[in-house]
């Protein structure tokens, strides 16, 4: 592998990272500081009524963090304790367990960070941003292994663990580069978390706020897709200059769920192979990524 293509699948690992972040912590679709694990025929105190979150780790983590949930009640109930995100942005390694899979992360030793926690990539020496790519490289192998376990919970908390640790120990410096994130309501952060003052949260907030971008742009919109099956102004593809930004070093593209949930008589997949029509998804898609190579042929481009 190349050394640019092992620097930009370390970029894809942390951008990845911030999404699934993101998503495993507003799962449940309710108030993220009063919402709990419910179980069976239970309505524990504080859990918002109708949360569908059974069995879902991003709730009694949040509630552990906000001091809701005491340390010793998963213990008592024999649930496994789940490590905190402000023990996880300081890089502790992940907890050993008795199953064989554990040795996938637990071969890999994580960074000694002070009291402060991790130093900011412009405090790096080479050496150090040296290691931590290298580390990187190793840590988004060993998550593409962890995707290979039975579905269960633990795999959840293994992936989620991992993806922290990746944030953490990101070795690029973003602090002079602009950034556009384009997509629909997942981006915008519709029907996600809020702020104190209401503002949606995306992934877009954590990207920002563990990479440090010079600007971040959420180019996010309900109801967007790459087809014009609403109309142009919601089409990726149709409305393409209103959606990017020329100042931009990097563009993230997430999109594509609402071509795949609309219901319009004339929905078409179109040709995959078809290299000129623009005619149904496929073509919608084509057309979108044609303007994107003919305008920002020389950036960063990721898609989700």
């Amino acid at each position: 592998m190349t050394k640019k293509n092992r620097n930009k699948r370390s970029i894809v690992a942390i951008l990845m990272a911030a999404v699934v972040t993101f998503v495993s912590l507003v799962g449940c679709k309710g108030e993220s500081d009063n919402t709990v694990v419910i179980q069976e025929g239970e309505t524990p105190a504080g859990c918002i009524p109708g949360c569908s979150c059974k069995g879902c780790i991003c709730c009694e983590t949040i509630l552990a963090e906000k001091g809701a949930l005491p340390v010793s009640t998963a213990a008592e109930t024999g649930q496994e304790q789940t490590t905190t995100e402000s023990e996880l942005e300081q890089e502790t390694p992940i907890a050993q367990t008795s199953e064989p899979e554990s040795d996938i992360i637990e071969s890999f030793p994580t960074e000694q960070t002070s009291e402060e926690g991790p130093k900011e990539v412009s405090q790096l020496s080479e050496g150090e941003i040296a290691a931590r790519k290298e580390q990187q490289v190793n840590f988004a192998e060993a998550r593409e292994t962890l995707y290979s376990l039975p579905n269960s919970r633990e795999k959840t908390e293994k992936i989620n663990q991992m993806d922290r640790q990746i944030l953490a120990n990101n070795a690029y410096d973003f602090s002079g580069r602009n950034v556009v994130f384009i997509g629909d309501s997942i981006t915008e952060g519709i029907e996600g978390a809020v702020d104190e003052e209401g503002n949606y949260i995306s992934y877009v907030n954590y990207a920002d706020a563990y990479l440090h971008f010079q600007r971040t742009l959420n180019h996010g919109g309900g109801g967007r897709m790459f087809t014009p099956y609403a109309d142009d102004a919601l089409s990726l593809a149709m409305n393409f200059g209103n959606i990017t930004n020329n100042e931009s070093d990097i563009i993230v593209v997430f999109a594509g769920v609402n071509d795949y949930l609309s219901t319009p008589e004339n929905k078409r997949y179109g040709d995959i192979n078809d290299t000129v029509s623009t005619a149904g998804y496929c073509g919608s898609v084509r057309y979108f990524m044609k303007q994107l190579k003919e305008y920002y042929g020389d950036k960063d481009v990721f898609f989700v």
